[in-house]
């Protein structure tokens, strides 16, 4: 909530096989170029990256690596649905105003089987509702003091911190909690505020970037998008030198951020341990 909360979500898309990164197979060998000028939309690198020339870049480890499992299931015979589509980089752009609806009809969507997020909101009305009230509360401060992208095509967005900005101050700090516990009820709200205030415990003291949220329409699963939105953040955390954490609310997504170099620091459950806010960390790789 508070919190980094990533691909409770969107990291599904790269989870459809059942496997971390499974379905980042899809993406042919021309894709580790087009992850690299995907990061040169945002225009902090270009195809000069020596990160991502000599292999030393974690995004483009993981898809290397995950070409070659795509390559070794071709060989054992094992179907994929994206095995023979072509898949185009992603094209970010900085969300303004005028598309905070998107991003707030895409975070919805992607958190839609987030264990967290239904643990707050069960039923499907209740979500939707609580969703869309939380997710434009989230998208607005993110407006005001982070770095919020969006693709071209409306299927992915990304919200991004910078390390000399807090998402939250006392004021929203509390409009957060009303909003659970109009939705929730008190003692729900006040359950989900301890647990994110334990989640934050956990977070780096020094200068670090935080992955807010990236979320990924359930149309776009399973075509690598997820890695491909997060690339340009983390290359530039790379590049300045300063680590980026995150909070994840779906168990699922863990695999997925340590193919990118993040290591869950911790396990912080809900007082009833029906959820889990798992914080993580990721050094910088230094160019």
């Amino acid at each position: 909530m508070l919190h980094s909360c990533t691909c409770g979500h969107g990291a599904q898309d790269e989870h459809d096989d059942g496997s971390s990164l499974g379905a980042l197979g899809q993406l042919r060998q021309h894709t580790e170029r087009a992850v690299v000028r995907s990061v040169c939309v945002i225009g902090r690198l270009d195809d000069r990256c020596q990160p991502c020339k000599d292999g030393s870049c974690a995004v483009v480890q993981a898809l290397r690596g995950a070409r070659h499992r795509s390559r070794n299931s071709r060989d054992s015979g094992r179907r994929h649905p994206w095995q023979h589509s072509d898949v185009d980089p992603v094209r970010l752009r900085n969300a303004v105003r005028v598309d905070l609806d998107t991003v707030v009809g895409v975070w919805v969507e992607a958190f839609v089987h987030d264990p967290y997020f239904r643990w707050i909101a069960p039923t499907e009305d209740g979500y939707v509702a609580f969703a869309r009230h939380w997710m434009t509360f989230i998208a607005e401060l993110a407006f005001e003091r982070g770095h919020t992208y969006i693709d071209l095509a409306g299927q992915v967005a990304t919200a991004w911190i910078p390390p000399d900005l807090s998402l939250v101050t006392v004021d929203n700090f509390d409009r957060a909690r009303a909003i659970v516990a109009e939705h929730a009820g008190e003692v729900r709200a006040g359950h989900a505020l301890t647990t994110i205030i334990a989640a934050r415990a956990h977070d780096m003291n020094e200068p670090h970037w935080t992955l807010q949220y990236i979320g990924v329409r359930a149309a776009s699963h399973g075509r690598g998008l997820g890695a491909m939105a997060v690339a340009p953040l983390i290359e530039r955390c790379n590049a300045d030198g300063v680590p980026c954490g995150l909070v994840s609310t779906n168990p699922r997504n863990i695999a997925f951020y340590e193919r990118l170099g993040f290591v869950a620091v911790a396990e912080v459950p809900t007082p009833d341990g029906v959820a889990v806010l798992r914080p993580m960390h990721r050094p910088c790789i230094g160019r």
